[in-house]
């Protein structure tokens, strides 16, 4: 049986059939002479022959002949690599494939892999969800989508009830494993590792997940030694190339351990990357080895908030605060935030003022914009207290920072006159 890609296909090989496959195909197909399944055959050999603009063409051409074909399909996924090539190919599709449910379905899992808005996925995919309500496929990819977005409790739910529906069904659950090693859910981690097991060993994604439990137990050796199973499985499985790239990096930090720049920097790394609990994991690393130094507790904190951990991300900017330096009004700032946003005002009010009284100590407030929003949440907080003198003093000064803050500030002053107005006439 003859693999032209199959899951150990060395990419520095030569599949020495190629030329034969596409000697006996190419004038079958000058004649017309192909039907949907041997232009994908075909369209597979051009690209493995780098002439990718014609694979492109013969694999459209398989897919208008027979729509329900889902390998032409991926194959042709494997063409578009940006953005502009995905809108250009749905162009195409739109205009020979106006209103099928195969293109719908392909534009939706494209739009999920190029990270397109989550409004085109939706917009594609819920007259899809509305027609086949009980799909384990189209649930996997809500469920992905949900991961992408960082809502890891709704993708949660999702995976779970795809296992339910399905228990013996090993497709997404990589991202599953994904997401219980972001969300540290080691039991559950390891219930899916064990079940997959038992399942099908020799999957690539079982080997992924096997590899994610090991690395959430911090068993990096063992978790490396997965994830080079499943690229033996399949060297094309870009997850599990990612995943394995990071566990290098983590054994890197074992030897070197007591290095808090490289926690710090990976810590940043995954920040950037908007995967916050990865973030958090070195963060904490960090701020253990160096636990006097406030850009750790600063970063961390602000993990924390990112996923609405706010009694934590309080904890580390009050450890920033505590830190010998010069730079505590970020942490201030930081904490007052907090504590306006869960609602305890009067604690907000007291690191606003600290803020302003650290700066007053230059003889000059600076006009930046922490310490606007410090002078406009003071200028309000007293003025809900009926102490408009002093609402007004700060309103006063913040009418003289730039835009947005002058023009609020102004507005905070007419209705302080106008209180004071009101106030007159009562009294007389």
């Amino acid at each position: 049986m003859l693999f032209l890609e199959g899951p150990m296909d060395d990419s520095s090989a030569d599949n020495t059939e190629l030329t034969a496959i596409f000697d006996e195909l190419d004038p079958l197909y000058a004649n017309g002479d192909l039907d949907a399944f041997c232009l994908y055959l075909y369209g597979v050999v051009l690209r493995k022959r780098k002439a990718n603009q014609k694979a492109t063409e013969v694999l459209l051409q398989s897919v208008r002949e027979y729509p329900y074909f889902w390998s032409a399909w991926m194959e042709l996924a494997t063409m578009v690599d940006t953005r502009k090539m995905f809108q250009d190919l749905q162009m195409v599709l739109d205009q020979t494939l106006p209103k099928h449910i195969m293109k719908d379905i392909f534009l939706a899992h494209m739009a999920l892999q190029l990270h397109q808005p989550a409004e085109l996925f939706r917009s594609l995919m819920e007259p899809i969800s509305s027609l086949f309500p009980h799909s384990t496929y189209i649930k996997s990819q809500w469920a992905t989508l949900r991961y992408d977005l960082r809502e890891y409790n709704e993708a949660e739910d999702l995976f779970d009830e795809l296992r339910t529906m399905n228990p013996y069904r090993l497709d997404d659950m990589d991202v599953f494993s994904n997401l219980l090693f972001v969300k540290d859910s080691k039991e559950k981690l390891s219930v899916l590792a064990h079940q997959s097991e038992r399942i099908d060993k020799y999957r690539p994604e079982t080997c992924c997940i096997i590899a994610n439990y090991y690395s959430v137990k911090s068993e990096i050796a063992k978790s490396i030694e997965y994830f080079k199973r499943a690229l033996k499985l399949n060297r094309n499985y870009h997850l599990a190339w990612t995943l394995l790239g990071h566990d290098y990096m983590e054994m890197k930090n074992n030897l070197n351990h007591r290095d808090f720049r490289a926690w710090y920097g990976l810590g940043q790394t995954y920040e950037i990357l908007k995967l916050p609990y990865y973030a958090i994991y070195y963060y904490e690393k960090s701020a253990e080895l160096r636990p006097h130094d406030p850009r750790m507790w600063i970063a961390l904190g602000n993990c924390f908030e990112s996923v609405d951990r706010d009694n934590q991300a309080r904890d580390c900017y009050k450890r920033a605060s505590l830190c010998e330096n010069d730079d505590k009004d970020t942490a201030w700032i930081r904490l007052a935030r907090i504590f306006q946003k869960t609602g305890n005002l009067d604690a907000a009010a007291t690191y606003f003022k600290q803020v302003l009284e650290m700066n007053e100590q230059d003889k000059q407030l600076t006009e930046s914009e922490e310490i606007g929003e410090a002078l406009l949440f003071l200028a309000k907080y007293e003025m809900d207290r009926y102490r408009y003198r002093e609402a007004t003093e700060y309103a006063k000064i913040a009418a003289d920072f730039p835009y947005p803050f002058n023009e609020e500030a102004k507005a905070l002053l007419e209705e302080l006159r106008a209180r004071g107005r009101a106030t007159t006439g009562t009294q007389a």
